[in-house]
């Protein structure tokens, strides 16, 4: 958790351990570009977005915007773009869980 800057907290996973059975991926779109989505990279991740503002594009056209401190899934949502739509990089982290068990951590469990 962390300071939300207006007394509250939110959910951040930036320098905060996870269990070793979970894996932490930062991805970042700079400012005024777009990613392309893909389903397979986001599976089994709890999305939390860091810095900047997100910008969510379906296949269908609909669109919906998100400010930092937002939670997401992104899986099943039909998207085809994720977009940095403000004066600096969307950050986004994601955690699932380790495919690997036997991952860095090294111990299994």
């Amino acid at each position: 958790m962390t300071s939300d800057g207006a007394g509250g907290t939110r959910l951040s996973f930036l320098g905060h351990p996870v269990p070793p059975s979970f894996d932490v991926r930062m991805v970042t779109i700079p400012a005024g570009t777009s990613l392309a989505f893909d389903e397979v990279a986001w599976r089994d991740a709890i999305v939390v977005l860091e810095a900047g503002e997100l910008e969510v594009e379906c296949l269908r056209g609909g669109r919906r915007s998100f400010e930092v401190g937002a939670m997401m899934s992104l899986v099943g949502l039909e998207l085809k773009t994720l977009r940095s739509t403000g004066a600096e990089a969307v950050v986004l982290t994601a955690v699932s869980r380790r495919t690997d068990p036997e991952g860095p951590a090294g111990n299994g469990r």
